[in-house]
């Protein structure tokens, strides 16, 4: 609300651009926090249930409502960005159409246990969309770098756990 005393316009509408990112990412980061604990805490058998280790019907309910969740996201963050901050936007409609597809093809195969675990992949995009509100001008290759670290290290990690337990053919979870 007070971004138009300090900001020029061209910056506040890049900055109003993450808002819906940020409120994104805190909810895909605190969902895929409790979904990483379960995986962790189950060395893996969640992904691979059994009579011992099952997932309840609000485990499975909230592994699918993030999932359309996501998809929603996805839309509005489009839509958003064709009417107010088209040359702003770069590569997000690409990426956000791959994210629909890979998150649809998984919700099909009712997997979105999956994207459930893969969801604290978008802790780094809570971190950047933080920096880009508050105007932050750090350094963008070390910001990059611990992004992608962070993101390809969790995610080799679970798709370790996925081979291991043998839920799906892992080709389509490391092209997410």
């Amino acid at each position: 609300l007070l971004l138009p005393l300090f900001v020029s316009q061209a910056e506040r509408k890049r900055r109003q651009a993450w808002v819906v990112t940020l409120l994104s990412s805190f909810i895909m980061t605190v969902v895929g926090t409790w979904y990483f604990v379960r995986l962790w805490v189950s060395n893996g058998d969640i992904l691979n249930p059994t009579d011992d280790i099952k997932l309840d019907h609000v485990d499975t309910a909230i592994a699918r409502g993030i999932s359309l969740f996501f998809l929603a996201y996805c839309v509005v963050d489009m839509v958003l960005a064709a009417l107010f901050y088209n040359e702003e936007a770069g590569v997000a409609y690409e990426h956000h159409t791959l994210y629909i597809i890979i998150v649809g093809v998984l919700y099909k195969k009712k997997l979105p246990l999956l994207f459930a675990i893969g969801a604290l992949e978008e802790f780094p995009t809570l971190l950047l969309s933080i920096y880009e509100l508050m105007g932050d001008r750090r350094p963008r290759l070390s910001t990059g770098m611990m992004i992608l670290t962070s993101r390809i290290s969790y995610h080799l990690y679970v798709t370790y756990k996925c081979i291991a337990a043998d839920v799906m053919n892992p080709g389509l979870f490391l092209v997410s």
